[in-house]
């Protein structure tokens, strides 16, 4: 990133998932975040040499630098017992401290024919009995058409009637590996 090698921590991950219709969902895939970097400092002559008046050498040095990319990159496979052979892939490609999804297709799911879109995370104001609170969500569109949304601060997920089983489920499983 930016001429320089930014060191990523990787870890895996599965979610499975059976809904009413005893139709099961597997998410498998790997997890990779950025951790920071190694700067190389070169130019310096050793100060011990000079000390002990040995010959003048050369000395690199690394220094670790914190992570000021702040990425996450999520890549996995879904399958489903409807259709064995039917892979969904799921990529996301976030800002991990702000949830904030950076580009349209950091974020999606797809078969191949049906592509869903993940975009967020967004945020609105609810007024309750309690007063004003300020959530934020990621919303999940197909063909432009919102078809779920899902909180970040709360276990709270919304479909519109028209979503069907199968989808929701779908996104269920999706829902559930973004929180890992």
């Amino acid at each position: 990133m930016n001429g320089r090698k930014e060191l990523m921590q990787k870890m895996g991950f599965r979610v499975e998932l059976q809904d009413s219709s005893q139709t099961k969902f597997k998410i498998q895939g790997k997890k990779y975040w950025t951790s920071g970097y190694w700067q190389e400092d070169g130019g310096g002559s050793q100060i011990l040499g000079e000390i002990l008046n040995l010959p003048e050498m050369p000395v690199t040095s690394e220094t670790y630098v914190g992570d000021e990319v702040d990425l996450e990159l999520r890549d996995a496979e879904i399958r489903h017992s409807l259709h064995p052979d039917e892979i969904w892939n799921f990529h996301l490609k976030r800002n991990p401290s702000s949830g904030a999804i950076r580009n349209e297709l950091d974020a999606y799911i797809s078969n191949g024919s049906r592509i869903i879109v993940i975009k967020g995370p967004t945020y609105s104001a609810f007024t309750g009995g309690n007063g004003s609170t300020e959530s934020s969500y990621y919303a999940f569109f197909e063909h432009e058409i919102l078809i779920a949304w899902a909180s970040r601060s709360e276990p709270l997920v919304y479909f519109p009637n028209r979503t069907p089983l199968f989808t929701r489920s779908l996104l269920l499983t999706v829902i559930l590996a973004m929180s890992l």
